[in-house]
């Protein structure tokens, strides 16, 4: 198939709040002899379906959880040239989204969340000692925050709302490996692994400030 994220007909995906509709989707509509859901009338229907089922349950709906205004004073340059890792890192994804298999995917996506929450968290947590504030205290992890020159990435990355967004994903990842059988475990294990080497070259990247050699 095209696509492989598995949808309802309201367009819904089993992570609370993900809608899909598309390319990426694979809801079977057009039969087993047909790229699934490559059908731009397709889109629009799932579309509307989508944008209905979202305003039904509006109310239901938890409110997002606070993010932290961006300051771009921190930012010198936004026109940054991708290094090498990270192009081979991001077609990498980019390969296992062609590939069609949504637990493939899934799990090579996940170490992006699970490092960078550890690391978060760790630096996070380092941070907070250093400056002698209590995690318990917001303002004081507000105040050690604020004065570090990485604070916004600390407190997005290092935050409970993230650590739950990133739980949420290992399990759809276990749900997903219980279900396959075991060819695909062997590939999504394999995309794990491959995923976490990108990851390690990409800090190193950055560290190294990796820049094209010719």
């Amino acid at each position: 198939t095209c696509g492989g994220v598995l949808i309802d007909l309201d367009g819904r995906t089993d992570l609370p709040g993900l809608y899909a509709a598309g390319e990426c989707t694979e809801s079977g509509l057009h039969g087993a002899n047909r790229l699934a859901s490559n059908s731009l009338l397709e889109c629009f229907v799932f579309g509307e379906a989508a944008a209905k089922d979202i305003v039904a349950r509006w109310d239901q709906l938890e409110p997002p959880p606070a993010i932290r205004p961006w300051d771009a004073s921190r930012v010198t340059d936004f026109n940054v040239v991708p290094s090498p890792t990270t192009t081979g890192y991001t077609s990498y994804l980019l390969s296992l989204a062609a590939g069609g298999s949504y637990p493939v995917l899934a799990t090579g996506v996940l170490p992006c969340f699970w490092v960078y929450e550890y690391v978060g968290a760790s630096i996070k947590e380092q941070v907070l000692h250093l400056a002698g504030a209590s995690a318990d205290d917001p303002d004081a992890v507000a105040q050690a925050l604020a004065e570090h020159t990485y604070g916004d990435w600390i407190g997005m990355y290092g935050d409970a709302a993230f650590r739950e967004a990133t739980t949420a994903a290992i399990h759809v990842v276990d749900r997903l490996a219980d279900e396959a059988d075991l060819r695909t475990r062997a590939r999504m294990r394999e995309a794990f692994l491959t995923a976490c080497r990108y990851e390690w070259l990409f800090w190193d990247a950055a560290y190294r400030r990796e820049a094209w050699p010719v």
